[in-house]
């Protein structure tokens, strides 16, 4: 009865005996509904084991997920409060076991236990706030079943390096069929049938060992039918294990899992092992036949790949966004140069505009010489940004531009990075934001970085695209969203831009005089003042997400122009400089202990 001692407060012995001669005991399967939108409120419960979810019906009549009810928490004490019917649909997505406490029971309680009464409410109070910012109300993972999908997969040693991973998080185990059968000391067990004789004992030695540890990993195989199932059963997540070079087809082995989740399945990761030189390539193929709330490319000679899945299981994923801000978005660079030297580990990366090219070449593996060499040759040597042609479609021609991000992107597809990835862009069509989670990586980044009217859109599915910057240069809300439980934000816009500060404005004459004598003119040039004007849009947008972020930089990038692409190093190092200050007095601090830190092999 720990789990009604923890919904209650802190009960002693007698208030918990008095629960259990009054509570009666329910035990729920994979789907099976506790509570129902609209019923009426006579009893609360208190969930000892398992995990729920409750939803609410749109005025659609479709299912609007609101959040997760964890062990130990009460579910259904309102209605008992308010008299009202219940407000939402609350079912079992693993087995689980509750106990019901009848009204005239729980009103007992409440009166001679004021403890408990305060413990409730403040615990409806911490709901009401995380509903009111818009998050859902999601129970941490526990249990986690690792399928394999064929014989050749290294599923025990991906198993035993993810149990270690979890572990700098709280305790983890990890249990096999055979581990099972050796704990329990009968061979066999682990594969009888789940409504056999001994299914009580062993739910509740699994109940217990998933209480005891913050993390179970149950390794699963198709020579151990009975302990998939079971496994299974309990599952918070199912990790899809294959090998990047297998076949991306629906193994025999998932259809034995749908059997078993039947119509509610549990989340689910596809991890795709790989050898260390060997990029990834055809994940759509795996993606396609398959609902994946998340990818993951892992090499096992890397402590952090396999880490970064851990870290997303726990809600600890790190997340860097990075900005707009034409050539002052080097100072990106400088800044993943400081996160890689105080050991932050970077789980998603994600930006608009030039934050989206730094993004993407980030999430390719390259590093920070590789980024510094490669913005050199493009925008010092090859120049697309002076390419100019008759302005009827674009201010560019493109055709330079395009030979650039072939030359960087080739044929890469986003779902085959080796950090998940996504860059904004502005659909001209729909006039909405469009974020990039698939397809042509060359084809995001050059939509997210191409300003309106400075280059020419690009097409996707019939819909015109360009630069992010009109929507949300920043976009932390978005790596939130996906699954980051911090958030690293690189801000490289500027309040007030000197290059703007003028007096007043030069004369086509004067313009024309000093391009005749070349002598420089101290006035923005067009394609300054496009750029400039397609970020202003989103300025009080990109002020909201900067706040949002958990930790922001805002490197001094007001000395260099957005086209003054001939200060590449000295932006680079503006921006080391800044990140390792930051970075160390949050070390001093003690903010930097927030973060996981990266693993070593």
């Amino acid at each position: 009865m720990a789990g009604a001692a923890a919904a209650f407060g802190s009960l002693d012995v007698d208030a918990i005996a008095e629960i259990e001669r009054e509570a009666d005991w329910i035990d729920l399967k994979r789907g099976d509904v506790l509570l129902r939108q609209g019923d009426e409120g006579d009893r609360a419960f208190v969930l000892l084991a398992g995990r729920l979810q409750a939803t609410r019906d749109s005025p659609d009549g479709a299912p609007i997920v609101i959040g997760d009810i964890a062990v130990g928490e009460t579910v259904g004490e309102m209605s008992l409060f308010t008299g009202e019917r219940r407000n939402a649909t609350v079912r079992a997505v693993r087995d689980s076991l509750l106990i019901g406490l009848p009204r005239a029971a729980v009103d007992r309680l409440l009166a001679s236990r004021p403890e408990a009464v305060r413990h409730v409410v403040r615990v409806q109070i911490e709901r009401v706030q995380r509903a009111n910012e818009g998050a859902l109300l999601r129970a941490p993972l526990t249990n986690i079943a690792v399928v394999p999908l064929d014989e050749r997969v290294a599923a025990g040693e991906f198993c035993r390096r993810l149990t270690s991973a979890l572990a700098a998080f709280g305790r983890a185990e990890h249990l096999d069929a055979p581990g099972f059968d050796a704990r329990l000391d009968r061979q066999g067990i682990a594969d009888s049938p789940e409504d056999g004789p001994e299914a009580s004992r062993l739910t509740m030695w699994l109940d217990d060992l998933e209480r005891a540890a913050r993390f179970v990993v149950l390794e699963t195989s198709a020579r151990h039918p009975g302990w998939l199932a079971r496994s299974v059963s309990r599952a918070d997540v199912v990790i899809l294990l294959g090998r990047g070079e297998g076949d991306p087809a629906v193994a025999e082995i998932e259809r034995l899992v749908a059997r078993e989740e039947r119509d509610h399945p549990a989340q689910h990761f596809l991890v795709l092992l790989h050898e260390e030189t060997a990029a990834p390539s055809g994940t759509a193929a795996w993606l396609a036949p398959r609902t994946i709330a998340r990818h993951l490319h892992v090499r096992l000679s890397r402590a952090d790949d396999v880490a970064r899945v851990a870290r997303f299981i726990a809600g600890r994923a790190v997340g860097l966004v990075m900005g707009a801000g034409g050539a002052r978005g080097f100072a990106h660079i400088g800044l993943l140069r400081a996160l890689g030297e105080f050991a932050i580990p970077i789980d998603m990366v994600g930006g608009t505009s030039m934050g989206a090219a730094m993004s993407a070449q980030y999430a390719m593996g390259w590093s920070r010489e590789r980024m510094i060499d490669t913005a050199d040759e493009i925008w010092n040597r090859l120049r697309p940004h002076q390419e100019y042609t008759l302005p009827l479609l674009s201010v560019l021609r493109g055709r330079r531009s395009g030979q650039c991000g072939r030359m960087m992107y080739g044929d890469r597809r986003i779902e085959d990075l080796w950090v998940p990835f996504f860059c904004v862009s502005s659909d001209l069509t729909d006039a909405s934001m469009f974020v990039h989670r698939s397809g042509s990586l060359l084809e995001a980044v050059t939509a997210s970085s191409s300003p309106p009217v400075v280059s020419v859109p690009t097409s996707v599915n019939q819909h015109l695209l360009c630069d992010g910057s009109l929507f949300n240069t920043l976009p932390v809300d978005l790596a939130r969203e996906s699954g980051c439980g911090t958030v690293l934000a690189s801000r490289v816009s500027v309040p007030q831009d000197k290059e703007f500060l003028f007096d007043r404005v030069p004369t086509l004459r004067q313009v024309i005089r000093h391009k005749l004598t070349r002598r420089p003119i101290r006035y923005p040039d067009i394609m300054s003042v496009l750029l400039r004007s397609s970020m202003i849009a989103a300025v009080g947008r990109e002020n909201a997400e900067s706040q949002r972020a958990d930790f922001l930089f805002a490197p001094p990038v007001e000395p260099y122009g957005l086209m003054e692409f001939t200060a590449l190093r000295a932006i680079v190092d503006a921006g080391y400089a800044f990140a390792t200050e930051r970075l160390g007095e949050w070390r001093r601090s003690g903010r930097l202990a927030l973060l996981p830190r990266e693993s070593t092999p």
